[in-house]
């Protein structure tokens, strides 16, 4: 993962293994990157179903952003964590 930003971390499920989560490793600006691949929908050739990237953030990680048809889990610690937030 970057050294530019550790707390981040990139998850990816693709159209061809829909069942399974992957770590994307991409060197370089990680949220640029995400910006990127959801624009392309697709990482390396592989085809997105969904992404997410969370931030390590003390005792609880907080998703900072979504693409695609995430885990119900994902979606509503996205919409939870956005709510705070805007605190």
């Amino acid at each position: 993962m970057s050294d530019a930003t550790p707390n981040l971390r990139w998850f990816a499920i693709f159209a061809d293994q829909p069942q399974a989560t992957v770590e994307v490793d991409e060197p370089g600006d990680i949220l640029g990157r995400f910006d990127m691949a959801g624009q392309l929908g697709h990482i390396a050739g592989r085809r997105l179903k969904a992404m997410w990237i969370i931030r390590r953030a003390g005792e609880r990680d907080d998703v900072l952003r979504v693409h695609g048809s995430v885990p119900a889990e994902i979606s509503a610690r996205f919409y939870e964590d956005r709510r705070h937030r805007g605190r």
